[in-house]
């Protein structure tokens, strides 16, 4: 995930997160590094630069379209979690954790990365 965070002051901290960004994703099924797939960039990397060459990379030639692709918004993948905990329940008959709580999680990320580097 790609946010973008405008810090127009450290005392007092002030900084102002966008509504939208990115989400990057890998053109390989992940699985965890071991023996053969350690070199595996396409797998381990959401670098655009390193997935373009791939050949399983989709691009998005359609810029009404914000869903599709190994690049897509923020505000589409929230879409898409959202679809899909509406659908689904944990195997536990909890609810799934909603775009909210994730987003929520994000910024208290954020606020935390602030912090530490501030007086």
């Amino acid at each position: 995930m790609r946010v973008y965070v405008l810090v127009t002051g450290v005392s007092p901290l002030r900084a102002f997160i966008t509504k939208e960004g990115l989400a990057r994703f890998a053109t390989e099924k992940y699985e965890s590094p071991a023996g053969p797939n350690l070199t595996n960039m396409h797998m381990h990397l959401t670098n655009y630069a390193i997935n373009k060459d791939s050949e399983e990379f989709v691009f998005n030639y359609d810029q009404n379209r914000d869903d599709v692709g190994h690049k897509r918004s923020i505000k589409a993948v929230f879409r898409q979690i959202e679809e899909k905990r509406q659908a689904q329940t944990r195997v536990d008959g909890q609810p799934r954790p909603s775009s909210l709580d994730i987003w929520n999680s994000i910024k208290d990320i954020i606020l935390k990365t602030l912090l530490s580097v501030t007086p």
